[in-house]
């Protein structure tokens, strides 16, 4: 899908979270599962895109950073929920993340009320929802318990600290520290 590592998208581009199952298995799928048999242990065996993991070292995937935030009479909601409901900008997010830049992303997007908080997964974190704060990302390794590095997709043969998935969730030391708090403890 993408050579090398890509370190920056278009500030234009939308990526979406969106959990997928697929029902067909192509050859290279095929032949990479036959791979996962001989792995050493704790590695992942989910593929990037079916996690929906996804890279942008300038976000922390919250609602502020989401191209279907929108502002609602003196608060603000998402396109996805509807003009109801409301959401945290600088601690929200959901499965369905549509990454844009704010300063650049001027696309006013519809109210598109399709899913309720629930169905996408809606969480708040205020420290945001990246790897380096999910229970399943190995630190050290650059891996994760559930995503396989190895699968194509965004950061190939890493689970970056900086990427996230569908699959995140919060790690009890991790989670709540600031980028700062956890630089010093990573020793990154």
């Amino acid at each position: 899908m993408h050579e090398g590592r890509r370190d920056h998208r278009p500030p234009t581009t939308l990526t979406f979270m969106i959990r997928t199952e697929s029902t067909t298995d192509k050859p290279e799928q095929v032949q990479a599962a036959q791979g996962r048999a001989n792995r050493k242990p704790g590695r992942g065996s989910i593929a990037k895109a079916s996690a929906c993991y996804q890279y942008h070292p300038d976000t922390e995937y919250r609602c502020q950073e989401c191209a279907m935030l929108k502002k609602l009479d003196g608060r603000h909601g998402c396109a996805w929920f509807g003009p109801t409901e409301s959401v945290k900008p600088s601690a929200g997010s959901c499965n369905y993340f549509a990454h844009a830049h704010p300063e650049t992303f001027h696309t006013d997007v519809p109210w598109l009320s399709l899913f309720t908080k629930e169905e996408l997964g809606y969480v708040e974190n205020p420290n945001g929802f990246s790897c380096k704060r999910c229970e399943e990302f190995l630190p050290h390794a650059s891996d994760c318990k559930k995503v396989d590095r190895n699968s194509e997709g965004d950061t190939p043969g890493e689970i970056n600290p900086n990427g996230c998935c569908n699959l995140w969730e919060a790690d009890r030391k991790r989670a709540g520290k600031t980028t700062p708090e956890l630089v010093k403890l990573l020793g990154a």
